[in-house]
């Protein structure tokens, strides 16, 4: 098994509707999108090129979904 490399990123709400991506750790967003959707697939886009995980919050900012690439 592969050591991940990247952190894991996480897409979370924001307090104004929008939705972010963070690096785990990190206390800025990468990127902020209006729509989930958005931030689900920029989120994913980076955990693939860092072979790390994505992990999706709800709005009320529990994780409820989590893919990984680690090859």
């Amino acid at each position: 098994m592969r050591k991940m490399m990247g952190k894991h990123e996480h897409v979370v709400p924001r307090a104004n509707g929008k939705w972010a991506v963070k690096s785990e750790g990190s206390t800025k967003a990468s990127k902020i999108f209006d729509k989930k959707y958005e931030a689900e697939d920029y989120g994913e886009m980076l955990a693939i090129k860092g072979r790390s995980c994505n992990k999706i919050h709800d709005k009320n900012s529990v994780i409820r979904e989590v893919h990984c690439w680690h090859w």
